[in-house]
């Protein structure tokens, strides 16, 4: 049975999530966002605490014929959810394509859990060189028996990606500072880019970009798929349990006078 984007998110996103617990002890969960959350930009859950930091994870499903696997973009209503991927790649927060290898539920059993996250090619936006125009459908192909990667929209342009593998990944969400990346200004600035264009868009008439309405069914295509990974970074947890813990002279004044 072929499986869809979400099931993708839910096995992929969780592996992540196990693997940088387990490997480097940092405080992790996974967010999806529900089609109200979406349509509002909401990720409701990002109002925390301030010591949270995230970056976006957008899923897609492999299709397979033969030796050519191909992974579809810009699957959306306007055909720009890549050119939203790649404003806030450059605006520093981490953005990554996933790519997974498996087709199916059947091939998806094979990989235990924990070793998921090694059964996907990792994708930086930018690292996909998209023929003009960027907002149309596009689509990445890898040939299994040459191993070359193409892109494609009407003609396809191979091209040699970056590192696709989750040490990528890895390296920049350990990178991740609080200043950057917290959670409040990625809702922030994803808040801003997608008002930005949808009033931008050239084929929507200006009584429809009032449309409250009419935005959120926008806001909420752009974002299909897209998870988001939350990390508290190590100085920002220490911080929060410094601050939740009272310093040694208060627990003992507090033993005494419980005596």
């Amino acid at each position: 049975m072929a499986i869809t984007e979400k099931t993708v998110e839910l096995n992929v996103s969780r592996t992540v999530v196990e693997k940088m617990r387990r490997t480097h002890r940092i405080n992790a969960y996974a967010i999806g966002a529900s089609q109200a959350q979406e349509a509002q930009l909401g990720y409701d859950v990002l109002m925390t605490d301030g010591s949270w930091c995230g970056g976006y994870i957008q899923y897609k499903r492999l299709h397979v014929n033969g030796n050519i696997h191909r992974w579809d973009l810009n699957r959306t209503t306007h055909k720009d959810q890549h050119s939203l991927l790649l404003q806030l790649e450059a605006n520093g927060f981490p953005v990554f394509y996933c790519f997974p290898k498996f087709d199916s539920e059947l091939a998806l059993r094979q990989w235990t859990p924990p070793s998921l996250w090694r059964q996907v090619w990792w994708f930086k936006p930018s690292s996909i060189p998209v023929p003009a125009p960027i907002d149309a459908h596009h689509h990445v192909t890898f040939n299994t028996a040459t191993g070359t990667w193409r892109v494609f929209s009407k003609v396809g342009k191979e091209f040699i990606p970056e590192s696709t593998d989750f040490a990528s990944v890895e390296k920049q969400l350990l990178g991740l500072d609080i200043e950057t990346h917290s959670l409040a200004r990625l809702k922030e600035e994803t808040q801003r880019l997608v008002a930005a264009r949808w009033s931008e868009l050239a084929n929507i008439s200006s009584a429809r970009k009032d449309d409250v309405r009419a935005r959120s069914q926008y806001a909420s295509g752009v974002m299909r798929d897209t998870g988001l990974i939350a990390f508290q970074t190590e100085d920002a947890r220490r911080r929060e349990t410094d601050r939740l813990v009272p310093p040694a002279r208060l627990r003992n004044r507090n033993r005494q006078s419980a005596r």
